[in-house]
């Protein structure tokens, strides 16, 4: 936490800060997820990060690219809640098919669906959660117009990493529909890029794929408002009444670091290693690095707890 700040670490809706990086190596759930990524790397399931085929360019030998400190960040921030015995007996992860989140609860008895736009990650969660027989099935939806029969039934919506890909136009609707899935009383657990970078994506509307501006929420206030306007109240700390120096945080801690080990994820090399794709991997990576241009630079990660009032 910045000097001279107390208490902060605790706080439930918050950036990450560098306090938060060592939990990564040694936290339960940290731990948890990482056993996980191993076990199904090592049954060959296809997730996570593709198939998992090349040990090099799938993984790296500390699993850098699956397991990074700010991925693990945001989904073992999660069990801060649940691990107080919240009621979570159907949750809803929205955009993140394949995703090690989804797998970890459902290893863990919660019955779930993952929702994602790509057809290629649903068929992935679908194969494992059968090799596994998981209580989790994924569907190809867009939850501002498929997810209707959901609505008002879940204890739990997930959403990791997802809003800064949306279009600005249409945060407010998709933070409405995720407050409709909710139960009273339900929780929505979320993070989002914060800062100041942005880019064009491919977002699926009714008439196909258009190309839009997305990026990091610059503001606190800019997603609290969204937040508050869908109907949702925060769980633990009012965000906006955050330290200015905290509220100052859109660096993800570590990041030139952290951008240096994705750029160079090559530790693990084994008798599949794919040697001439290696080599234009290397050589791209190396052209395309410089630490200052970091995405990890312009934005840092935000996590909020949001709950649907009872009544």
């Amino acid at each position: 936490a910045p000097r001279g700040m107390t208490g902060i670490h605790e706080l439930l809706n918050r950036p990450m800060l560098s306090s938060d990086l060592g939990e990564q190596e040694h936290g339960r759930w940290p731990r948890a997820i990482r056993d996980l990524v191993r076990q199904y790397r090592e049954a060959a399931l296809p997730v996570l990060n593709g198939s998992l085929a090349y040990s090099n360019l799938a993984e790296g030998n500390d699993q850098i690219l699956t397991c990074n400190p700010y991925r693990l960040w945001e989904y073992s921030s999660l069990f801060l809640e649940l691990d107080r015995g919240r009621r979570c007996e159907c949750f809803v992860d929205i955009g993140g098919a394949g995703s090690a989140l989804s797998f970890l609860l459902a290893e863990n008895g919660f019955r779930g669906k993952a929702a994602d736009l790509q057809p290629l990650l649903v068929a992935f969660c679908n194969h494992v959660a059968a090799v596994r027989n998981l209580p989790l099935q994924a569907v190809v939806a867009d939850v501002t117009t498929d997810l209707g029969e959901l609505a008002g039934r879940c204890d739990l919506v997930t959403f990791i990493s997802v809003l800064e890909h949306v279009p600005t136009a249409r945060r407010p609707l998709v933070m409405r529909r995720m407050f409709e899935l909710l139960r009273p009383g339900g929780l929505l657990y979320l993070t989002f890029d914060y800062g100041t970078y942005s880019e064009v994506d491919a977002y699926r509307l009714h008439e196909g794929k258009v190309m839009e501006e997305s990026g990091s929420i610059a503001s606190i206030g800019e997603f609290a408002g969204m937040a508050l306007a869908a109907g949702f109240r925060f769980v633990g700390n009012d965000p906006l009444e955050l330290p200015a120096e905290v509220q100052a945080l859109r660096s993800a801690p570590d990041h030139r670091r952290i951008t240096w080990r994705y750029t160079m994820n090559v530790g693990a090399i084994d008798a599949a290693t794919p040697w001439g794709l290696l080599a234009k991997y290397l050589v791209k990576r190396l052209l395309r690095y410089t630490a200052s241009r970091s995405r990890f630079e312009r934005h840092n990660f935000f996590r909020a707890f949001l709950e649907k009032p009872a009544s």
